[in-house]
């Protein structure tokens, strides 16, 4: 879906296939059946082809409704929010950050963290999500932050409101750390 998609877009994408593959078996078999229950009278006719047809066509739009909402459902991204990042040696590293991701995530598991200044992110960094608490927030240690932000996040120039994880990884991101960290 687009990022800047309004609700009307939204509607035509949950009804779209309902539309398109639909609409001819409705009508087909609303129709049939419309001739073959009532023969006597063309008022009962009439009368019962549009009961079938309105159940026809809530049935089947409730059906590809429901199909549409779990590709939308299964394609969310999962969300990965910071809740804190404390200084602790537990890990051995010197930050840990506590993270509250909406969907289950198997551990260990690497993520980028990324700096959002204005309209700019940057990667600045590798965590590995490492266990679950009793809070069942996610915590990590961090691998590698790059210098010149490590010495900007360490005078607080930006905290857990400037960051973002991202667990789509790029080969950048890692080539990087792997420079930094096997020197």
């Amino acid at each position: 879906m687009k990022k800047n998609a309004s609700f009307i877009s939204f509607l035509g994408y949950l009804t779209n296939s309902f539309f398109r593959w639909w609409w001819a078996l409705i009508t087909g078999i609303a129709s049939l059946i419309s001739l073959l229950v009532s023969k006597d009278n063309v008022y009962d006719k009439i009368f019962l082809l549009i009961i079938v047809f309105c159940l026809f066509s809530v049935l089947f739009l409730l059906l590809t409704t429901i199909n549409q909402s779990w590709k939308l459902y299964k394609e969310y991204p999962n969300k990965i929010q910071i809740i804190e990042i404390k200084k602790s040696k537990n890990y051995n590293s010197e930050f840990v950050f506590i993270l509250k991701i909406q969907k289950k995530i198997s551990i260990p598991i690497l993520a980028e963290i990324i700096r959002v200044d204005k309209n700019e992110s940057i990667t600045i960094g590798l965590i590995e999500i490492i266990d679950i608490n009793e809070n069942n927030y996610y915590q990590a240690k961090e691998i590698w932050i790059a210098s010149g932000h490590l010495r900007d996040f360490k005078n607080l120039k930006f905290n857990q409101n400037h960051m973002k994880i991202n667990p789509d990884i790029k080969l950048r991101t890692l080539q990087r750390a792997k420079e930094k960290i096997f020197e």
